[in-house]
């Protein structure tokens, strides 16, 4: 049973200072109860009791956790100090539960305990604290510039819950996704587990990503400038191909160009991967101009014939001629 912490209680002008001081990081539910509590249940009240009377909307474990969460602040007291009874009506049909820790029944089951355990443990250490969801939910209000609706507000919540990243990083997210102009909790939510599912898990991991990104889009934005491209919508593969041409293999704009022109003569349009093909071979070989992509085909094409590889050898043909002594046979 609860039962306001104080004389004081609640009318229509008068709250108490401290339930005030916690209003910024109660969530919606939190402060249904606690506006009950103040107006109906100056008798005290159980969760059971406020779930009935808010008419099942709000389930009875919701209701014990915003009770616990009021007199963990200090608005409310519990005046039962037989908190141990649930305990002894979860284990009643075994009187011997001293004798279960034994060593041997955790043995054939020890895999199966500690993943139930790692699961628990890991849905535990996701619930995040009153303060940790109020700044969050503070963050993406003030970002997206309008108060979430209830049900943007539970999505949050869930994300929260069942994201392995921490709050730091959600936060974030939420600031690019402002930068994207997509101010949508569910394209949060999707940038989360993308990001989750990459192993970005740690602010450091988040910025570099995050730079790489930028580098990628700053790269497209000077190729699609060289190029007069007119593709308003780049894929991420695109943007990354421009990031190594430009900032990973250093190449310049001439012979860039010259990829882009053999690219549209050979598929006429833009090809990413095609060109790909040959700023890598040109890289490879250490070509670095169009100058010196060209310098190899007119070599080969003033290199004269070996001996031996056929055809007909003019310097042989000409030193055989200047070293010839004519004969000349007189008649009769």
């Amino acid at each position: 049973m609860y039962v306001w912490n104080g004389a004081e209680l609640w009318n229509a002008a008068v709250l108490p200072k401290k339930a005030g001081e916690s209003l910024k990081i109660a969530t919606f539910t939190q402060l249904k109860v606690l506006v009950y509590i103040a107006t109906c249940g100056q008798n005290g009240v159980d969760a059971a009791a406020v779930a009935a009377a808010l008419g099942g909307r709000i389930t009875e474990a919701d209701c014990a956790d915003a009770l616990a969460f009021w007199t963990a602040e200090g608005v409310l007291v519990s005046t039962d100090e037989k908190a141990p009874a649930p305990q002894p009506k979860t284990l009643p049909v075994s009187p011997a539960p001293a004798v279960t820790p034994a060593v041997p029944k955790p043995l054939p089951t020890a895999k199966t305990l500690t993943e139930a355990d790692t699961a628990a443990a890991k849905k535990a250490k996701k619930t995040p604290s009153h303060k940790e969801f109020a700044e969050l939910l503070h963050t993406v209000e003030a970002r997206f510039g309008k108060t979430l609706s209830r049900s943007d507000q539970d999505r949050l919540l869930d994300l929260c819950e069942e994201t392995t990243l921490p709050t730091e990083v959600l936060l974030m997210i939420v600031a690019y996704t402002v930068k994207n102009d997509k101010k949508r909790v569910s394209y949060v939510q999707t940038v989360a587990h993308s990001w989750e599912e990459k192993g970005i898990n740690t602010i450091d991991a988040a910025d570099k990503y995050l730079c790489h990104i930028e580098r990628c889009e700053k790269a497209w934005n000077k190729l699609a400038d060289w190029l007069t491209l007119d593709i308003q919508k780049p894929t991420v593969s695109q943007k990354e191909l421009a990031d190594k041409w430009i900032f990973e293999f250093k190449q310049k704009q001439p012979l860039i160009t010259l990829a882009y022109d053999k690219c549209l003569d050979k598929t006429g349009k833009f090809q990413a991967a095609y060109m790909d093909r040959l700023l890598c071979a040109w890289h490879e070989d250490g070509l670095s101009t169009p100058e010196a992509v060209a310098a190899p085909k007119k070599a080969a094409a003033k290199k004269p014939a070996k001996k031996g590889e056929g055809g007909f050898d003019v310097e042989k043909y000409e030193k055989m001629v200047a070293d010839r002594t004519p004969r000349f046979r007189k008649k009769g």
